[in-house]
């Protein structure tokens, strides 16, 4: 082991001497241990033992306590010490973990808002039918007179039993409606939506109508005359009244403007009839 001179403040370490340079103090020196990693700096005056660091800018072993190189004047890099280190490291947990809570909780409140706007599952749905039917007639009535023509009329009207969704314009949930109609021997089944456009031609479209678990039959359907699209007139009305008295529910599949085929289920039991 070969001991070199060096000034208190700072030194440049030089292993090709030997020998203690006799123009440095003799109140500290560099110890350069060959088996370790580091250059060490022994201080008589302090009694301790100080780790030599690397100039940044020329490479030469400086002090740790150096507040410049002697070699070109730069300011050393001061080493970090343990106990900064885990003062850091505790405060970057602390960071993840808050900004962690803020993720889990803007999700779950996202998820909280946008529940209520979300289509219906399978089963919900199925829930939904059974609660209808469950309690009972949903019909609601309507009649009337028409006293010019000396004719009395009558209307009952259900609506389906979940809202259809479309884009904008007609976003925001649709409720679908059946409706029967009388008047003296006419009779009319009249299909509309508070908002839509039901897609019909001027010469008619056709429906697919399905009586609780029966085959599926196609109805034809028609505009009304003053060219409302929110309502189709279901053609065969009274065939179709003859199946609707006997069923539970009746599942209707129609063809909508921009939004494609939509199915709309009833809960149908229990019209009463004739209605006039």
């Amino acid at each position: 082991m070969g001991y070199v001179g060096i000034d208190s403040d700072a030194a440049e370490l030089s292993t090709s001497m030997p020998y203690r340079n006799r123009q440095q103090p003799a109140s500290s020196w560099i110890s350069h241990d060959w088996l370790g990693s580091q250059p060490l700096l022994w201080s008589q005056k302090r009694g301790t033992k100080m780790s030599l660091i690397k100039c940044r800018e020329c490479g030469a072993q400086v002090s740790e306590e150096a507040k410049k190189c002697p070699n070109c004047g730069a300011v050393p890099q001061k080493k970090m010490g343990l106990g900064m280190k885990v003062l850091l490291g505790f405060g970057a947990i602390l960071v993840i973990g808050t900004m962690a809570g803020h993720s889990s909780g803007g999700a779950t409140s996202a998820a909280q808002d946008g529940g209520g706007t979300a289509p219906a599952t399978q089963a919900e749905v199925a829930s939904l039918q059974a609660a209808a039917l469950a309690d009972g007639p949903l019909w609601s009535y309507e009649d009337g007179a028409d006293k010019m023509r000396g004719t009395h009329w009558a209307s009952a009207t259900v609506d389906a039993t979940e809202k259809l969704h479309f884009s904008f314009p007609y976003n925001g949930g649709s409720t679908p409606s059946l409706e029967v109609r009388q008047k003296g021997k006419q009779v009319d089944v009249i299909l509309f939506v508070s908002k839509g456009q039901f897609l019909c031609h001027i010469d008619g479209c056709s429906v697919e109508v399905k009586f609780d678990d029966g085959a599926v039959s196609p109805y034809f359907a028609g505009e009304a005359d003053d060219g409302e699209t929110n309502l189709l007139f279901i053609e065969g009305a009274a065939r179709f009244i003859a199946k609707l008295r006997k069923a539970k529910t009746v599942t209707i599949e129609a063809e909508f403007f921009q939004e494609g085929n939509r199915q709309m289920t009833f809960p149908v039991k229990g019209l009463r009839w004739p209605l006039a």
